[in-house]
């Protein structure tokens, strides 16, 4: 590591969050999927089922509260100390051409990741189902998908 920030980790998490965010405005158009084709799709279809993601989506997994920080300096405040933290942000480009990002609680990053690994959904209603009741994890599932279909994360259902 390189004096100074060798002792400042969350600035080089902080510059990552820079470049992820320029890198969101940066990418690749695509034509998004909407909510109406995905319930369009056969049943028989659906457990095999996984999003493809807009060009412009990416995970910032922090360690640090670097998205905070970065928050109050861009509103011109004091930031607040460097905290270590495990949280998840998800960045991506709106249809408007906004750059947008927004936290991940613990069933939606796990979600994020287990498409990304090239999983379905019928892994996903598994993986769900080891923390959730199981009349409960169709909705939660279902939730996810619209939401991010909503939010302009996904291109496509394969």
């Amino acid at each position: 590591e390189v004096e100074p920030f060798s002792n400042s980790p969350q600035t080089a998490e902080l510059a990552q969050f820079e470049r992820q965010l320029l890198d969101c405005f940066d990418a690749a158009d695509a034509p998004l999927a909407t909510w109406q084709c995905l319930l369009a799709k056969p049943p028989e279809l659906w457990p095999s089922l996984c999003p493809q993601f807009h060009p412009s989506v990416q995970l910032l997994s922090a360690n640090w509260n670097s998205v905070e920080i970065w928050r109050a300096l861009k509103a011109e405040q004091v930031p607040p100390e460097a905290a270590a933290t495990g949280a998840h942000w998800l960045l991506w480009r709106d249809d408007e051409l906004i750059t947008r990002f927004r936290s991940l609680e613990p069933d939606e990053a796990h979600a994020y990741a287990h498409f990304r690994a090239g999983g379905d959904f019928a892994g996903l209603c598994d993986q769900l189902q080891d923390r959730h009741e199981a009349h409960a994890v169709p909705a939660i599932a279902l939730g996810l998908l619209q939401r991010w279909c909503l939010e302009g994360w996904v291109t496509a259902w394969e």
